[in-house]
């Protein structure tokens, strides 16, 4: 954190209680990930608003975060499924959002099977979704 706080200043010329204060925020955003926040720091030399730009990197050092603890969590009752593994990323990550709704409205099963066909075929082999919805 004193290391943060230290290149803090020198990219956006801030006094250190405006640093620590920011620093605290950005650590806690990142998860107390050290090393992502001082790699975001590091972005923001020759910006014209630091802070404003670094705040952004570490928002989406956080979301990736969330997003990756949220894959473990669902993911992990497929592990056994060669169906669902031979899906894309971010196929998968669809049909576990579909997965958790309890009633799929029809125009999402439509969408689903317009854009995402692998998806629709996964859904129906495994009985989550009639065969014919529209019928």
């Amino acid at each position: 954190m004193k290391t943060a706080c230290k290149r803090l200043q020198e990219v956006a010329k801030i006094d250190t209680i405006k640093a620590l204060d920011q620093i605290s925020i950005w650590f806690e955003e990142a998860a107390h990930d050290g090393e992502a926040v001082l790699k975001a720091i590091e972005t923001g030399w020759g910006k014209e608003y630091p802070i404003g730009y670094i705040s952004k990197v570490i928002s989406n050092v956080s979301h990736r975060l969330v997003t990756s603890e949220r894959w473990v969590i669902d993911g992990g009752k497929h592990d056994d499924d060669p169906a669902f593994r031979m899906l894309s990323r971010d196929e998968q990550l669809a049909l576990l959002i579909l997965e958790k709704q309890q009633n799929i409205p029809k125009w999402l099963i439509k969408h689903t099977e317009n854009y995402q066909p692998s998806v629709f075929k996964y859904l129906i082999a495994k009985g989550l979704i009639p065969q014919r919805v529209g019928a």
